[in-house]
């Protein structure tokens, strides 16, 4: 300092009124003021781009440890995803997801719908069991369709035998219904 104030603080301070330097929050290594960090103190992130003071490493929930950085999370645990630099959980009966709304796989007894959510395959109609993240089984006259989402009808063949004139004749009638749904 000389007689009129400081020139320049040192790190972890910050110039107020210019003549003084106060001291910055606890979780800035530098600071513009109290209330705005410019970096990081060790053990402290923020966000990107974001002029406000910085949060323990504690406050990361679910974020892997190897990927904790001072500008948040970059790799998340099963059952969650990474959004903005932190970890948000899976909604419920998701396993892992990419979002809150696009689950990738199942809880057991589970299964994976077209629109990215998970269902109990009982409530996929005429599904009878489910595995990694699929119907497994249907009721007789149904089917799994390509995804392993749905039970389909299946397309059947009938061979009715008709005997006519005390088994003479044989009268072979072959009739092949398809049933679209």
């Amino acid at each position: 300092p000389d007689s009129s104030g400081c020139i320049r603080c040192k790190e972890g301070y910050y110039k107020v009124n210019g003549l003084e330097c106060d001291n910055c929050d606890e979780s800035c290594l530098t600071c513009l003021n109290n209330n705005t960090c410019d970096k990081c103190n060790t053990n402290y992130w923020r966000k990107p781009g974001l002029s406000i003071l910085c949060k323990p490493f504690s406050t990361l929930t679910n974020c892997l440890e190897r990927n904790i950085t001072q500008e948040g999370c970059t790799e998340c645990e099963e059952g969650t995803y990474l959004f903005d630099y932190e970890c948000h959980e899976c909604n419920e009966n998701c396993t892992s997801c990419e979002s809150d709304s696009k689950c990738t796989s199942c809880e057991e007894n589970f299964v994976l719908r077209d629109d990215n959510q998970c269902i109990h395959y009982s409530e996929v109609e005429h599904c009878l069991s489910a595995n990694n993240s699929k119907c497994t089984s249907c009721e007789d006259g149904y089917e799994l369709n390509d995804k392993q989402n749905e039970c389909v009808q299946d397309n059947k063949l009938l061979i009715i035998a008709l005997s006519a004139g005390g088994g003479s004749l044989l009268l072979l009638i072959i009739i092949v219904i398809i049933i679209i749904i």
